[in-house]
């Protein structure tokens, strides 16, 4: 299993950091997991869209979402168009996507296979099992396992410090966990550093990667913040850094 960082600036993107996104390569099979602003190109740089097998949203907040419009257009009308993606994201998502787009059921449905997804849901894909948890966020929301070939890694989206987070990630390989500043916690919205690395020590999961940090927040501090918590590996999550799993 190999994971490239598209982007992992935490709520908005800047002129180095695209937004939310992770492209999973486990046993021929791709899966993007969010394409927030910034990440469609890079993730075009990485791989053709027609290579990708699916995408996964988390939830609909632009800094996760807004790269579906690009994937919509490319998709759509790039040569040559490219069948419809499996989409697994909360029932808000394509929503938000119809509204902006301002297109039709039957047209969204040329370009996205939105199969919407709750906490405790399974899917597959070629394979590669996807396994969706619940977080503590304020719209709709969840987190996701990829588990492939007894590998496995747990990407959170946006969370408030959650048990549930840690039961879907108990004992995985790595866990991608939002951490968007480096000492508070912002109650029901997001992670602290300290509060990722007190999940991943709960989870007894391999090793840790902070992402979503906010662009003034010191990534040092960050990893030294999580490291009170958890004794395993810990780095922080920018574009273009690849991790074998």
């Amino acid at each position: 299993m190999r994971l490239t960082v598209l982007g992992a600036a935490g709520s908005y993107p800047t002129s180095t950091e695209p937004g939310s996104g992770f492209l999973v390569e486990a046993d021929g099979v791709r899966v993007v997991l969010d394409l927030g602003p910034g990440t469609f190109p890079r993730l075009a740089d990485e791989i053709p869209i027609h290579a990708v097998d699916a995408i996964v949203v988390t939830h609909g907040h632009a800094d996760h979402a807004a790269d579906l419009l690009a994937w919509y257009h490319a998709s759509r009308h790039g040569i040559p168009p490219r069948a419809s993606v499996p989409l697994f994201a909360p029932g808000e998502v394509i929503e938000r996507v119809r509204g902006f787009l301002k297109k039709g059921p039957e047209e969204l449905a040329m370009v996205f296979d939105h199969r919407e997804v709750d906490p405790g849901d399974e899917a597959s894909v070629a394979g590669v099992a996807l396994s969706f948890g619940a977080v503590v966020h304020t719209v709709p929301a969840v987190s996701v396992r990829v588990d492939s070939s007894g590998k496995s890694l747990v990407y959170t989206g946006d969370t408030a410090p959650s048990a549930d987070v840690v039961d879907l990630a108990r004992g995985s390989d790595l866990l991608v966990c939002e951490a968007t500043l480096v000492d508070e916690t912002v109650p029901g919205i997001h992670c602290s550093a300290e509060d990722a690395g007190a999940m991943a020590k709960d989870a007894e999961v391999g090793a840790l990667l902070l992402t979503h940090l906010r662009p003034d927040q010191d990534r040092e501090e960050a990893i030294a913040a999580a490291g009170r918590e958890f004794g395993g590996p810990i780095a922080v999550a920018e574009a273009g850094l690849t991790r074998s799993i």
